[in-house]
């Protein structure tokens, strides 16, 4: 039977860790899947699945998409929504939205599969520490490492109930996924325990070329990053680099990622001039940076890294020495105004508002209760670090460092204590504001209210809102940039034709902010952030520079005109082959699953 043999050609692939040879093996799979055993067929869901969760490793995350929704639609048409099978597929297309950074829903897509689990009486069977696995996988990635650690505690002590060699690499791999939740929480002994761990497992069973010893590998290389033994650190990424090309392939976003994790640090290791340190590192000795370090030294550590090492080496041992009762209802890190906050910070920065600085929130009730407690041991603080002046409060302003409260901070940026509900609530928010409130890093939060209404934020604009925004940046590009912009060179007027450019540059800087997920941040970094965006960002950002340095405009507007509206095609956000903006804008919104937004001018946004 052709199945068999295609089955054994996939466990092969699977066994060697070989993801590339593998899809395609599943994709042959699903076809004779379904003439064997109908397109409705439990055998044929099954198959939609291992390839749908398969494709999100390598990026092909519209074809995992279209698979997963698939399987969705044949579980609830044969047996609804409240079963493990349609839990498992849900839980499947999730992580595909989780890998390709789309974090609209995923909280509540969570939710969902963890209540089918519970409604089922299976919340403590072998799969549900799968999903324990990837939630805290998701917390992780919006910096809740406390909901993290305990979501993957919880998978781990499942897990020990399945002692046998048949679960031993689920194990390993929430092992290997404990490890950053551990080091951010100032367990640093137990991390490196449970990754050694998980490294001993998976190359007795897997070897050492495999995905899964690839990623524990890149585990122990960011954990020398923070340990400054950065050559070190090169040495991990380098050996998972050359797993990830051989098993995912070079344009997978893991392999990316790895690359340019090797040339952060780099260029890290090449603007040390301390002969000293260099020394250290290469002796993989712990590099202590004291007080006689130069700001030459550091010339050109940013804001945000400057700060977590500040956090860790002299804020947290404080806490932990002095408030160790107040600090499971802190959180803390660096959010908000400035540069910094989004890692932007460059040398013309440092004059103002540059040095060593941390916010810690507290509930207000807390804040009351504990604020001049907290202060008296901040005042006592050193007031420099590696030669920096501590930055206890902007020079812009108050309530942007040091000792906050919680209510108090998001009210400041969105209007409210609480996260908006209606669409109307979101409405009200300036786009840029939602973008300030979101950056940085939260280093710690023990408590999770802080990070609570964060990840909300973080979930992005209901999808209406979303496509409303998409309609009129369509509809604005077409108006300055295909239309106003040449009519005004003709008419001689190049004051006017200047401001349609500038007004079609900022429109289309937006749009590619909406296609991302990502709130649009303040003008003057957006250009720069277009090169963090994967879709489109550093095709953009290329066209636009180069339009700015030509003489002859026009043709740059017709391709980036161009770029988008293959792109809005290739999301299905429009069917419409119109290359004027205008009409796909039209397009979009007439299509808008909400009435109140598909009546909604555009021009009130």
């Amino acid at each position: 039977m052709k199945l068999d043999e295609l089955n054994k050609k996939r466990e092969q692939y699977q066994t060697e860790g070989n993801i590339l040879k593998e899809i395609e093996v599943l994709r042959e799979i699903l076809i004779e899947t379904e003439k064997e055993y109908s397109s409705e067929s439990d055998e044929y869901i099954k198959a939609l699945n291992e390839l749908g969760g398969t494709l999100k490793y390598v990026g092909y995350y519209d074809e995992a998409e279209s698979n997963l929704k698939k399987s969705l639609e044949i579980i609830n048409k044969r047996y609804g929504d409240n079963n493990l099978a349609y839990a498992t597929s849900l839980l499947n297309l999730t992580e595909v939205y989780r890998f390709a950074q789309k974090f609209n829903l995923l909280e509540e897509n969570y939710k969902k599969i963890v209540a089918i689990y519970q409604n089922n009486s299976a919340d403590n069977i072998f799969s549900y520490a799968g999903l324990c696995n990837n939630f805290g996988l998701y917390y992780q990635n919006i910096g809740d490492m406390k909901s993290a650690y305990d979501l993957h505690l919880k998978s781990l002590d499942i897990l020990k109930n399945y002692d046998s060699e048949e679960y031993l690499l689920e194990y390993a791999v929430t092992l290997s996924n404990l490890f950053n939740p551990c080091y951010q929480l100032g367990m640093k002994e137990k991390a490196v325990e449970y990754l050694y761990k998980a490294l001993d497992i998976f190359e007795k069973n897997v070897g050492t070329e495999h995905p899964l010893y690839s990623a524990s590998l890149n585990n122990m290389a960011i954990y020398y990053y923070n340990e400054r033994k950065l050559n070190k650190s090169i040495e991990f990424f380098e050996r998972a680099s050359e797993i990830s090309k051989k098993t995912m392939g070079v344009d997978s976003d893991n392999y990316k990622n790895i690359l340019s994790n090797i040339d952060f640090i780099k260029e890290e290791l090449a603007k040390n001039s301390n002969n000293n340190i260099s020394q250290n590192i290469e002796t993989n000795q712990k590099i202590e940076l004291k007080e006689s370090v130069t700001k030459e030294d550091l010339e050109n550590i940013k804001g945000l890294e400057l700060s977590k090492r500040y956090f860790y080496d002299i804020v947290l041992p404080e806490f932990e020495k002095n408030l160790k009762d107040i600090l499971t209802l802190c959180a803390f890190g660096l959010v908000g105004e400035g540069s910094e906050c989004y890692g932007y910070d460059d040398e013309l920065s440092k004059d103002h508002d540059f040095g060593p600085s941390v916010c810690i929130w507290l509930r207000k009730d807390d804040y009351l209760k504990y604020k001049d407690r907290i202060n008296k041991i901040l005042e006592t603080l050193p007031k420099t670090y590696l030669a920096f002046q501590e930055l206890k409060e902007s020079e812009w302003g108050y309530d942007r460092r040091g000792l906050l409260n919680i209510e108090d901070f998001y009210f400041k940026f969105i209007g409210s204590t609480n996260p908006p509900q209606t669409i109307n609530d979101w409405q009200k928010i300036p786009e840029t504001a939602l973008a300030t409130v979101t950056n940085g890093e939260v280093f710690l939060d023990n408590l999770g209210e802080f990070t609570k209404i964060r990840e909300q934020l973080l979930n992005y604009y209901p999808e209406a809102i979303r496509q409303n925004k998409i309609a009129t940046r369509l509809m604005n590009i077409s108006q300055h940039g295909q239309y106003n912009y040449t009519r005004c060179l003709k008419r001689n007027d190049l004051v006017s034709a200047n401001q349609c450019l500038y007004l079609f540059v900022d429109e289309v800087i937006h749009l590619v902010f909406l296609l991302n997920r990502r709130y649009k941040i303040f003008y003057k970094w957006a250009n720069r952030a277009l090169l963090d965006l994967k879709i489109l960002g550093n095709e953009i950002h290329k066209l636009l520079q180069d339009m700015v340095f030509s003489q002859n405009k026009i043709p740059y507007v017709r391709k980036i005109c161009k770029v988008l509206a293959d792109e809005l095609r290739n999301q299905n956000l429009t069917n419409c082959e119109s290359e004027f903006l205008g009409d796909l804008g039209v397009d979009i919104q007439k299509n808008i699953d909400d009435e109140f937004f598909k009546n909604y001018s555009p021009w009130l946004d």
